[in-house]
């Protein structure tokens, strides 16, 4: 794909985070790219660093503890990192926009619904308060909550509706990249389902890139073009959709696999992954993953493994996988 053709596209993103004097390592040389109208979906463990990687595609990352310590992140074409404060605050909203974690939170509850999607409109987009507030009845149509209800309060509305308002608000001004944060964590099956159709239809009906950061395969497998899995900080595998959940090879990416229940042969036994995510202050050395890897060797504990490409789209980062080993899952 062009590079012109690249909605985002994120180079060897490192993000550190002074915490008691400690250093914590959020995020280590991660690289994502999204064309124009496909959706990545990012996979981990809570802890992985994949909030921290939507943060900084924004420069949100929280100050003074928050800090970029190198790398470049482009969003059509500009880098974020070198723009002055107010061209950034031009493009959030207007170019890029993040759907939250928590829609409870997300909202200012002494604000109608209608007044909140309204705002950004007459922001980034110049409208009056009169055709704003008409354009924002719109958009709670298109997400599916009925035009009417423009002039209520958050507090009015369920957790999914709650969630498909703030989608209207990151939506208002029709931006180039959403940043998805794990939308449907906080609900329930059924809205969750509702959610998820709604995102595949805007993605089908327009040329927006998504970034989709979520701990659940199931969703990626329904929305996600490409898929990076992330542990540690670190992308440990990426590739298209099919590369990922059909010819899979990271031990961790089994792992998660494995995690998973089958629906159609309830005799098979659940393969946790054993022990937790490590304290990202306090990183083993070597491959982080290597005290929960049955794989593990000798190098595992000792040295970082090189990114190996499988194919044109498809690559690891495991020393099963380096160029000289055979011992290969």
């Amino acid at each position: 794909m062009d590079a012109q053709q690249n909605t985002l596209e994120i180079k060897n993103l490192t993000v550190e985070y002074i915490v008691d004097n400690e250093v914590v390592k959020a995020v280590t040389g991660v690289n994502i790219t999204i064309p124009a109208g496909k959706t990545f979906g990012l996979v981990g463990e809570t802890g992985a660093g994949k909030t921290t990687t939507a943060l900084s595609i924004l420069n949100l990352l929280p100050l003074p503890a928050g800090r970029i310590v190198s790398g470049e992140i482009f969003v059509n074409g500009q880098n974020v990192f070198g723009l002055a404060p107010e061209r950034l605050r031009e493009m959030r909203g207007s170019q890029m926009a993040m759907v939250f974690q928590d829609p409870m939170s997300s909202l200012n509850p002494i604000k109608t619904v209608g007044e909140q999607i309204a705002e950004g409109m007459r922001i980034h987009r110049g409208l009056g308060s009169k055709e704003a507030l008409i354009e924002a009845t719109k958009m709670l149509e298109m997400v599916g909550i009925p035009g009417s209800r423009v002039s209520e309060y958050p507090h009015q509305f369920s957790g999914g509706m709650k969630q498909r308002v703030i989608i209207a608000i990151a939506l208002a001004c029709n931006p180039d990249l959403l940043i998805a944060d794990e939308p449907t964590t906080a609900l329930d099956v059924t809205i969750q389902a509702q959610v998820l159709k709604l995102i595949r239809a805007l993605k089908e009906n327009s040329r927006m890139a998504m970034l989709m950061i979520t701990h659940a395969l199931g969703i990626v497998a329904e929305v996600c073009d490409f898929v990076g899995i992330m542990y540690a900080g670190r992308i440990v595998e990426c590739g298209t959709l099919a590369d990922i959940f059909d010819d899979l090879h990271h031990p961790y990416t089994r792992g998660l696999f494995g995690s998973l229940p089958d629906i159609e042969n309830r005799r098979v036994e659940l393969k946790p992954i054993p022990g937790l995510i490590p304290d990202p202050m306090d990183l083993p050395p070597g491959c982080a993953f290597h005290p929960r890897c049955s794989y593990a060797r000798a190098e595992c504990s000792r040295d970082l493994p090189n990114v190996k490409w499988l194919s044109d789209t498809h690559y690891i980062s495991c020393h099963l996988y380096n160029e000289t080993s055979e011992n290969k899952l």
